[in-house]
């Protein structure tokens, strides 16, 4: 009984490189942490910490 070596790539036909693509869902997730990030900066500049700090264990960076 002999192993199969046959590797199937997923090269389109006219490169030689593969291409990458990145699901809706991750750059849905990358925008949003981007936007978190933003909402922190920003509240950060007029907010106390402890306050911010608070914001973020209750979730607000990412639903605002």
């Amino acid at each position: 009984m002999e192993a199969d070596t046959h590797v199937q790539r997923a090269f389109p036909a006219s490169a030689q490189e593969p291409s990458i693509v990145v699901p809706p869902e991750e750059k849905t997730i990358e925008a949003d942490t981007i936007r978190a990030k933003n909402n922190i900066l920003q509240w950060a500049e007029y907010l106390p910490q402890d306050c911010v700090k608070k914001m973020i264990e209750m979730g607000w960076d990412e639903t605002t």
